[in-house]
Formats: C-alpha cells, structure tokens, sequence
C-alpha cells in the first residue's frame, strides 16, 4: 500500500523484456510505490529475482489480463482508492510475415492485445485522473508506429492505431492536466525479439507464393537480423527514457529512444506523398542486402533516388470499389470512365477477373468521449475501417503479385496522418491502416504493384451529416459533465466550423483518387486538401510532437470563438505555401 503521498505507479506487462526491466529500474525509487502486472503470478520468479529488495517494498505485483474487462477492473479495484498517477502500458505481441500467409484470428490476437489492451487500461484509470486533475498515461509504442515496415504490416498497423488513439486522446486531457507521452523503441533485445524470430524461421506461412516467401526468407531476416545487430538497444535503456519522461516537468508527447531512428521517421516528411520512404526502404531491404551496414550509417544524410519509372498494365483497367451506396464511393464509380469498370465489375465472379485496381472505400465513423464508448463500439470501427480492408487486400493481392501488376487504393483520412480530439477511436483506425499499407508498399513494389492513400480532410457526405446527427442526440453514458461540456460547447461547435470552411465535395475526392489511379508512378499519399498540408506538416516541427498537440488544444480550448477566423488565416497561410512551392527552382 502507497505511504501518503507516495505516487503510484501501474506498469502492465512485466513478466519479462522491457516490462520486467522499466519495473525493476524504477522501484528503486523509493518516493514511488509500483504495480507491476502479469497474466500469471507463476511467472513472477524472473522478475522478483531481478527486483531483489524492493520487491515487497516499493515493488508490488498483480494479476492482470489486458484482454479481459473484468480483469483490467479487478486488478484497479486492488489498488487503494484506485488511486493511478502513472499508468505504463507495456504489454504487446508481435506478428511478423507475409501478410497473405498471416490468419484474420492471428491478426486480431495483435490488436486485442496491442489496442485494445490499451484502451481498456486507459478506459479503467483516466476518469479517476481527471477527476483528481492529474495523470500520466505512457504507451510503450514503437519506432514502427511512426514508419511503417515490410513484412510487420499488422505489427505496425497495431502500433500505428495506439499512436493516433492517443494522439487524439492527448489534446483533451490537457484540460484536465492529464498527460499523454509515447515511448517509441526501435528493435530491443529481449526474449520477445528472440522468440518471435525463432517462430518465424520455422513457419511456413501457408497461402504465401513462393516468390514472397524468398524475399522475406532471404531479404528481410538477415537484414532484420542485421538492424537487431547494428541498432538494437537493452531493455535498459529504454526503462532510463521511460524514467526520465515520468520525472519530467513537462513530458514530451513523442519519445524515440533511439537517436538513429529519427532521420528515419523525418524521411516521411521529405516529400508529402510519402513515396521516398517507401522507395527508400525498398532500395534498402531487396537492393542494399549485402551492405546494410553501410546503409544505415548513411542514411541518416540521405535518402536513395527513386526507381524507374513504373509500367501502366495495358488494356481497359477493371476496378474494384468498396462502400458506393453513397458518399465519396458513390461519387468515384460514376466519375467518368471509372463507371464502366464499376459496371464491368458488377455481376461477375471476381476469380475470372484480372483486378487491376482494388479502392478500399467502405468506412464507419464514431466520435466522442472515449470513457463513453463502448469496446463492442470500437471493434465495430476496426471491423470495417482495417480488417474490412485487410480482408479486401489479402483477396487480390495474391492475383497481382502473379501477373506483377495491380493497384492498390486506401480511402484514408486526414485523422489517420493528425489525430483530432474526440475522434480517438476514428483516427486509431486510419492511422492502423496507414501503418498497414506503409509496411506493405515496400514489399509490393517488388512485385510492380502499387499502393496509394487517398486522405481527405471534412467531406461534407451523408455519412458525415448522420454522424453529427447522431452524436447530437447521443447521452454518452460514463462520461463525466465537464468532459461532456467541452464536447458540445468546443468540439461540435468547431466540427461545424471546420465542415464549413475547409469541407470538400465527394466529386472532389473522386477527382483525386482517378488522377491517382491514371498516374504513371502514383504518389503514396494523396492529400485531398491542400489547406491540410500544413497542418500534417506541423507534427513534425520538433521531434517531440508535443507543439501539434499544445496547439491543437489551444485552438479547441481557447480560440473558439475566433475558429473561422482561424480557418481563414489556414487558407491564406496555405495559400502562400503552395504559390512560393510553384515558384520555387527546385
């Protein structure tokens, strides 16, 4: 039991790895009193071990499944007065392999675990910190929650989700003084590395064609294997930066533990499409295999010239798009020519089709207080949003990567590059989707198949004006007055604003995604909206991340009385951005 005014604590995940070793290190500290949490107390030998005379003083254990709602509560209910200033989420699973030989169960262990274990932990301690107006939650993420990687397509779609639920979760808690801070590792060596390579090597991932499996057997291992060697840190190291973040005055948003990774994460920022990064690491992984360490000491100055450029398949293209009962799918299959594909498409067997382009449109929304949200509700989201998606791609990925021809298209969002307050669920889902198709870019350009993210900002849809509807008359059972208030008052008064100002048309979202799909070398990422691109762009003005969320908050919070006259300043902003861009030399 915590001394009075001893701050407590909850690390979840500490059976082994980095878990045991962030418990260990900072139950040291006697001005704190420590929780540390696995599913099975027999487990519990290593850690004690290691703890050696703290455990029993400052270092407690407790039994906690993050998959089970009542074993997340029981586990709380054990703590005085459920009294959590600092809440660690650890516990993680790995999943590594060709996506096609990769199960929808397995797929959905990484998320129940990853996400929603998360989510349930937050769910279970923030309405206690903000009523108490103080709080820590730390989300061991990862590297590949910022870049995606071939070959962990669902890992990083995993860790993708986490960082937009809490970058979206981070600007309302600030008005509560409740703090939100990413640990972001890259590779680690512990048993949980060790283990999932043993794995991996023995299996024989079924469903995957042979040419797949030799590129993931001969490139990425070894050069997996080789970044482990060259850039690999202790669980130490990062027990010391999760330290320094929880004693920090003023923590960070973003925490990348390793200073080598971070001109890596600023690649994406190079270009606004996103496709130096993918080409990049897939001049790395396929080209660069046999002098990667060389490769990784120079990547850090720049970055590889793209490839050459990439053949359009001859022919009347046949499309594949999801979701056209209305909305933006609806506007795309009647733009132009796009119709008689739509229409070719229609009535026949997919199998004796040759799909050329697969537009992954169908979406669903939810917005709100995230303690008011039920897990049902958020599965419900990620059923549609990313393994709705998954489904579709595991599909037809298989046929493309045969003929070495296809395009793959991801209806996105802004949500799933800047996660939005209130919209935590929402942005979780496309930031997972954009993790996804990052990581698969790569493997899929050796095989000529692109992938591309549409990503429109407001698009004023009858699936936008339901949501508002919807939420208008919403009771949001659980969440507490003060929260409630500033949803209605701040956020709804905003989105109307936003819609408004900034809001597209579906027509405009079907004329980017044609231009894409006609492109000879199609961008990564499309944004819709140039009024976007520098608010995308303000999450990487300093590597903490902390000013996009400071200033997101502050325009909720303190400017929404004067919102159009921001949205004004954004548009000429913007506009001065892309008239010095077209005059630019370069």
């Amino acid at each position: 039991m915590a001394a009075e005014g001893q701050k407590v604590v909850l690390i979840t995940g500490c059976s082994s790895g980095i878990g045991l070793v962030i418990a260990v290190t900072l139950a040291r500290d006697e001005m704190k009193r420590y929780y540390g949490t696995m599913r099975d107390l027999k487990r519990k030998d290593k850690l004690v071990e290691a703890a050696g005379d703290t455990y029993g003083k400052t270092l407690s254990l407790l039994t906690l499944d993050v998959c089970s709602d009542e074993s997340v509560k029981q586990c709380v209910d054990n703590i005085k007065d459920r009294h959590i200033d600092v809440l660690i989420n650890n516990a993680g699973v790995g999943l590594v392999g060709p996506v096609e030989g990769l199960s929808m169960d397995e797929m959905m262990t990484v998320f129940q675990t990853n996400f929603f274990g998360a989510v349930r932990m937050i769910k279970e301690v923030m309405p206690d910190m903000k009523k108490r107006r103080s709080g820590h939650i730390i989300v061991i993420s990862s590297a590949m929650g910022l870049q995606g990687v071939v070959f962990n397509d669902i890992y990083s779609a995993s860790k993708f989700a986490i960082e937009g639920f809490c970058e979206s979760l981070a600007v309302q808690l600030l008005k509560f003084n409740v703090t939100v801070s990413m640990i972001e590792p890259g590779p680690v060596h512990t048993e949980f590395e060790m283990k999932m390579f043993a794995d991996v090597s023995k299996k024989e991932y079924a469903g995957t064609d042979p040419e797949t499996l030799h590129h993931f057997r001969t490139y990425y291992l070894p050069s997996a294997m080789n970044i482990f060697q060259g850039l690999g840190q202790s669980p130490e190291h990062i027990a010391k930066c999760t330290k320094k973040v929880i004693e920090s005055p003023r923590p960070p948003f973003r925490n990348l533990t390793n200073p080598l990774y971070t001109p890596i994460v600023a690649l994406k920022c190079a270009d606004e499409t996103g496709s130096l990064s993918v080409h990049t690491f897939y001049h790395l992984l396929y080209n660069l295999g046999g002098v990667m360490n060389v490769s990784l000491s120079i990547l850090k100055h720049f970055a590889l010239r793209y490839s050459g450029e990439i053949m359009a398949a001859e022919g009347q293209k046949v499309v594949l798009i999801t979701g056209c009962s209305s909305g933006i799918g609806l506007a795309i299959a009647r733009k132009d020519k796009l119709v008689e594909a739509a229409g070719y498409a229609y009535g026949k067997t997919l199998s004796l089709l040759a799909l050329d382009v697969c537009i992954n449109n169908a979406g669903v929304g939810l917005v709100g207080p995230v303690e008011a949200l039920s897990l049902d509700d958020m599965k419900q989201v990620f059923e549609t949003n990313f393994f709705g998606v998954v489904r579709m791609i595991k599909e037809v990925m298989p046929d493309m990567k045969k003929r070495h021809s296809g395009h793959i298209i991801v209806i996105s969002s802004v949500l799933g590059l800047h996660g939005v307050a209130f919209n935590d669920v929402y942005s979780a889902s496309k930031f997972a989707t954009e993790g996804l198709c990052e990581g698969l870019a790569i493997q899929l350009m050796k095989f000529n198949v692109n992938v591309s993210m549409i990503e429109p900002g407001p698009v004023n849809t009858e699936f936008e004006l339901k949501l508002m509807t919807e939420v208008s008359k919403k009771e949001y059972v659980g969440a507490d007055p003060e929260t409630l208030d500033h949803f209605r008052t701040c956020y709804l008064p905003t989105q109307v604003n936003l819609f408004q100002g900034l809001g597209q048309t579906p027509e405009d979202i079907a004329k980017v995604t044609k231009k894409v799909i006609e492109s000879k070398r199609p961008p990564f990422r499309n944004l819709t909206n140039p009024l976007y691109t520098p608010i995308v762009a303000l999450k990487y003005a300093d590597d903490t991340r902390s000013l996009s969320v400071h200033t997101f908050y502050h325009m909720l919070y303190n400017l929404g009385g004067v919102m159009h006259v921001s949205v004004r300043i954004m548009k000429f902003l913007s506009f001065e951005w892309l008239r010095r861009r077209a005059i630019s030399p370069t």
